[in-house]
């Protein structure tokens, strides 16, 4: 018997009931086993698709009581999305619209999904850069004690999916998370002269590296992470380095650490990192400056500007919003109009670039005397109309 008939079904009838014709399709996608050393549950969420009217507030209190029976084999909270902004984000992640179109289960509703367009594939380029980007993200996994155990769970799991999706197996490794970020790395470096112009050719730094990462190439601060990057990024480096010490010597000014090889990040930065490249978001703080002649494309940047609100809209606010209790919905808008104020500074510093208006939704914030819920329904809306209005200038330059 499946182990979670009993809230699937309590899902299946409830969520209808509650929403009537708001609920237009019901999906549960089930990864590969995690093999992490807390949960050897496979990943499991929820995908909704729902009417364009819909109150995401009657939305929360149909879901929240559910989510408290169902928590414990769901990985997160579900994503929600109308018809056009599965659309949108299909453009901007084929992949995962792919993967869920094969793999999602329809647990009740009309199959919504499978009824639009089919995603065209990203261009080799851009989906390696993808693969570089989440593997260098994966390898904070190296940090060790400075992440929670929740964080050492997700991120574990997020690598050995990307390593089954690199290998074409079917189900992730069960190997040591140190095996898998080596054969993740070594995936990435036959394909490295693929895209030779990312290849590192530059002077090697003028100081002796440090006698605990010999070989050195450069430090990277990104975001609150540091990048160590090394000429080769293998096993018996990943073995062989104490990354506990590492750790603790830098974690002062970050709180973690990742690696990658100068072709990796040159490759993230270019393209899929291309917004945080533009934004000088990536700080030298030893060795050779990999990025100095980096110029992405317009169009690399305006597609990672749209990801953001896009990604934020179907995946992160409504996961959030739909499982937080009362209490927390302070601390929610907080972190998520930071996360907005995120979207709308490079917005609005590309078109002073470009000298044309300063895009802004027609309609501003309430203020902080509003109520909480109305305060994240206008969040809501404005991570919308940011959607809609980068992945128009996006379909643009495309055209």
């Amino acid at each position: 018997m499946d182990e979670y008939t009993g809230p699937l079904a309590e899902l299946r009838t409830a969520l209808p009931a509650a929403l009537g014709n708001d609920l237009l399709a019901l999906y549960l996608h089930r990864g590969p086993p995690s093999h992490a050393t807390r949960s050897e549950a496979p990943l499991a969420h929820l995908w909704l698709c729902v009417q364009p009217e819909t109150k995401m507030r009657r939305l929360r209190e149909a879901f929240l009581p559910l989510w408290r029976n169902c928590s414990e084999f769901l990985t997160r909270g579900p994503a929600v999305a109308a018809p056009a902004d599965w659309t949108r984000y299909s453009l901007l992640f084929p992949d995962v619209v792919g993967t869920l179109r094969q793999e999602a289960q329809l647990l009740t509703g009309t199959d919504v999904l499978r009824q639009l367009p089919r995603p065209s594939p990203l261009p080799s380029q851009v989906q390696m850069s993808r693969t570089a980007t989440e593997a260098m993200r994966c390898s904070a996994l190296l940090s060790g004690t400075a992440l929670s155990a929740e964080q050492s769970i997700t991120l574990e799991r997020q690598l050995r999916r990307l390593c089954a999706r690199q290998s074409g197996q079917g189900s992730a490794s069960g190997a040591p998370p140190l095996t898998v970020l080596g054969e993740l790395h070594a995936s990435l470096s036959a394909q490295s002269e693929s895209y030779p112009q990312y290849l590192w050719d530059g002077p090697e730094p003028t100081e002796e590296p440090p006698p605990h990462l010999p070989g050195l190439v450069s430090l990277v601060g990104f975001e609150d992470q540091l990048i160590v990057v090394m000429p080769q990024v293998d096993q018996p480096f990943l073995s062989n380095t104490d990354w506990s010490l590492v750790t603790e010597l830098v974690s002062d000014e970050f709180t973690g650490i990742m690696v990658a090889t100068p072709w990796q990040l040159r490759l993230a930065a270019a393209i899929e990192l291309s917004l945080d490249l533009q934004m000088r978001s990536f700080e030298l703080v030893w060795g050779s400056d990999l990025l100095a002649d980096l110029v992405p494309s317009e169009q690399h940047i305006v597609a990672g500007a749209a990801a953001l609100p896009a990604r934020v809209l179907v995946k992160q606010l409504p996961a959030a919003y739909l499982t937080v209790d009362e209490d927390g919905l302070g601390k929610l808008i907080h972190d998520i109009q930071n996360v907005l104020f995120n979207v709308q500074l490079p917005a609005e510093l590309m078109a002073r670039r470009k000298g044309v208006p300063v895009p802004s939704p027609p309609d501003p914030l309430p203020g902080r005397e509003s109520p909480p819920h109305d305060r994240i329904a206008a969040t809501f809306s404005h991570f919308r109309w940011w959607a809609q209005h980068l992945t128009a200038d996006l379909q643009q330059l495309q055209s």
